[in-house]
């Protein structure tokens, strides 16, 4: 939550439209609703996961750039690189 209302505030003062969703299931409701340029999704959501989120955004929009992040440690797959 807090790093959710920290992002849309700063995109919001940089200038850019910006919509948040609580959780997965309401992201995939409202990019349906209306697609955006940019998705930032974690990774660790309840409810619909980062993954399921960002295969349906680019079932719905396969061009619409998406960054996925977390709060979570790296798998050890990615820190040994």
């Amino acid at each position: 939550e807090p790093v959710r209302r920290l992002l849309t505030k700063a995109l919001a003062l940089d200038g850019h439209i910006v919509t948040s969703a609580v959780n997965g299931a309401e992201a995939i409701a409202v990019f349906i609703d209306r697609p955006h340029d940019l998705v930032i999704t974690d990774m660790e959501m309840p409810y619909v996961s980062g993954q399921a989120l960002i295969a349906e955004i680019q079932h719905i929009a396969p061009s619409t750039p998406i960054i996925g992040m977390t709060g979570g440690p790296f798998p050890e797959s990615i820190e040994d690189e």
